[in-house]
């Protein structure tokens, strides 16, 4: 067995110790265990409550939830119900409050139509006797017409119209303090009363200023005449100015009556029939629905108002009572999700539950196990390991090189195992120990199998190639010979044809020597010859 096989060996028995120390009782492992089992049983009962604490807020909610929206729903479809059968009653009052407003309503309209109408007319009546009087009847701003419905529909009297109708009456103003400053009205009045004295004495002598009275009316009634225009005009005048007053007094009242005007009454809806009793049909199904769910966690309508009522006193569920649905859901979900957490973390593949029991069934073993004597060396044999395995790595690593060298081939990691090649090198100089090249001995030190090369005590180096003469050949077949280690061993060459006579007689002392310390069992050398012969060099 080498020494790679007893390294390996080595270590398969040290695992094997190892194998056996984890199979016995060891207290500081059972110490240990016990620690463990005891931490596991803590963590699992307070996973256990806080699961079970979870779980219990979470039905106590649910209940609340579906007591909440059965409450909601009984509600809803109570108060639609409760529309539907005073639909009819609601219905008529609104047709009858309707009809009173919109005969209010029907009165205003018509009470502004009649203001705005005689507000028209008024005005049609001061352009007509305007146009009367030459001068002014060709004024543009007369031109103007009033459209009652127009003022109706939007409740207002026009800005236009009220501004033609104070630009008339200024203008009136004026045209009749300008009649008034003129004396011919005043001369008209005179000579009218004159006028109308005289004709009553018409048949009488008498004379005034020497002149028939006949002939005096007649001048009289002649200038009359000539100022009769202009008295018309300061009384027409008069007549607008009248009118025009009476225009703006009925502007205040057809504004005040077209503002009253109420907007066109509406009946309150709420909504037809049909509709109204669909949504009553909807909310009952839904209602009904609900009940069907909320009975599956032991919640019905006549128990609402109590799951409500108790958790308003719970104090653990009290702080969710003002919760709306959504929020309140989610909460639930939140409670659900960690129900299901805290189950797998104590219930799964690897959850405290079968940690637990895995370290109870380790317990129960390790009790039962035998007392192990290497027990108090379980980190001596663990250094051991670690050492003997770090050497036969490096063992093997160097049986490669050593395999690489033989073979002439350099090891990938000749850099990192300089020093192990050259202590190979040294050791080969060792074994062969001396050569003859060119007639002399030498003391050989190193013997490089890749250069080729071999380096003497003086410092010679001679090449592979520069020992053509059997000398290469001799201190190859010498270091196989001095390579022995205490083996018995068998020796045949054929490499003795260039070595000369004192060559192969250095060989053949080395075979004695083995042969006379029992490590030969038979050495054989083969030299050329004309004729086949067996010549024994130890009789």
């Amino acid at each position: 067995m080498d020494v790679k096989q007893r390294i390996d060996s080595l270590v398969a028995t040290i695992k094997n110790k190892q194998t056996e120390l984890k199979n016995s009782k060891d207290p500081s492992k059972i110490e240990s265990l016990r620690r463990t089992i005891a931490e596991l049983n803590k963590t699992i009962g307070e996973k256990i409550n806080q699961r079970d604490a979870n779980k219990q807020l979470s039905t106590e909610l649910t209940s609340l939830y579906y007591a909440k929206m059965l409450a909601n729903a009984q509600s809803y479809y109570h108060d639609l119900y409760m529309q539907q059968l005073d639909k009819n009653k609601q219905g008529r009052k609104a047709k009858t409050s309707n009809k009173k407003i919109k005969a209010e309503y029907d009165l205003s309209v018509s009470n502004a139509r009649v203001a705005c109408q005689r507000l028209k007319e008024s005005y049609d009546l001061s352009c007509d006797k305007i146009n009367m009087i030459e001068h002014l009847s060709s004024v543009p701003w007369l031109n103007y017409e009033l459209d009652v419905e127009d003022m109706l529909a939007k409740k207002e009297l026009p800005n236009a119209f009220l501004e033609k109708c104070n630009n008339l009456k200024s203008q009136i103003e004026i045209e009749k303090k300008n009649i008034m400053e003129d004396e011919s009205a005043s001369k008209s009045d005179v000579l009218k009363g004159l006028i109308d004295i005289l004709s009553a004495h018409l048949d009488s002598e008498m004379k005034i200023l020497d002149s028939p009275l006949s002939e005096v009316y007649s001048k009289l009634l002649e200038e009359y005449q000539s100022l009769r225009v202009q008295k018309e005009e300061f009384d027409t005048m008069a007549e607008i100015v009248s009118s025009l007053s009476k225009v703006a007094s009925d502007i205040e009242g057809a504004e005040a009556k077209l503002k009253s005007i109420l907007p066109e009454p509406v009946i309150e809806e709420y909504g037809t029939d049909e509709e109204l009793a669909q949504k009553v049909n909807k909310a009952y199904e839904e209602l009904q629905r609900l009940e069907s769910v909320a009975k599956k966690y032991d919640v019905y309508p006549e128990i609402c108002s109590s799951i409500i009522l108790t958790a308003l006193n719970n104090p653990d569920v009290s702080a969710y009572c003002s919760y709306e649905l959504t929020k309140l859901k989610e909460k639930i979900g939140e409670l659900d999700s960690s129900v299901s957490v805290l189950n797998s973390e104590l219930e799964g593949r690897n959850g405290f539950n079968s940690k637990l029991q895995y370290n109870e069934v380790k317990l129960r073993e390790m009790e039962d196990y035998a007392v192990n004597p290497l027990i108090d060396y379980q980190e001596e044999l663990n250094e051991l390991q670690t050492q003997v395995g770090s050497i036969g790595k490096d063992m093997g690593t160097k049986i490669k090189i050593m395999t690489d060298l033989t073979n002439r081939i350099e090891p990938t990691s000749y850099s990192e195992n300089n020093d192990f090649i050259e202590s190979v090198w040294f050791e080969l100089g060792k074994r062969v120990a001396t050569i003859r090249h060119i007639g002399i001995e030498y003391e050989v030190v190193r013997v490089d199998n890749l250069k080729e090369e071999i380096v003497t005590k003086s410092g010679v180096v001679i090449s592979y190639q520069d020992t053509g003469t059997g000398e290469s050949q001799n201190a190859y077949l010498k270091s196989l010979l001095n390579s022995n280690s205490g083996k018995i061993m068998l020796a045949m060459f054929d490499e003795s044809e260039h070595m000369d006579p004192d060559m192969v007689s250095d060989v053949q002392s080395r075979l004695k020597e083995l042969y006379d310390d029992g490590f030969l069992l038979l050495g054989l050398m083969a030299s050329p010859g004309k004729e086949p012969e067996v010549i024994p060099y130890v009789g």
